[in-house]
């Protein structure tokens, strides 16, 4: 998954600062062009995500029964205006820690 992320932040021009992926979620943070809104970050990575997954993963996507959702629609975006660069990057450094 993290190569995908990677390969998808890549083609869409953003700046991938940090990436950890864990279990059951993921922690990014990105920079993006001031064009493309952090909803929209949000879904150009898990749809592209979702889709190269499933398309090189055949066997896991007949485990999900139908479903062509790789990911919950939630997620949660703060922006760096609210804190540091240095906060955001020990957050998920924490997280890939503790996870």
């Amino acid at each position: 998954m993290q190569a995908m992320i990677q390969r998808v932040a890549q083609k869409h021009g953003f700046d991938l600062h940090q990436l950890a992926v864990m279990p059951d979620h993921v922690h990014c943070f990105v920079g993006a062009p001031p064009a493309v809104s952090p909803a929209n970050i949000v879904r150009i990575l898990k749809g592209a995500s979702s889709r190269m997954f499933l398309h090189e993963n055949l066997s896991f996507r007949e485990c999900m029964r139908g479903s062509e959702h790789l990911w919950n629609p939630s997620y949660y975006l703060g922006t760096v205006g609210d804190m540091s660069k240095d906060v955001v990057l020990k957050y998920i450094a924490r997280q890939k820690q503790d996870g």
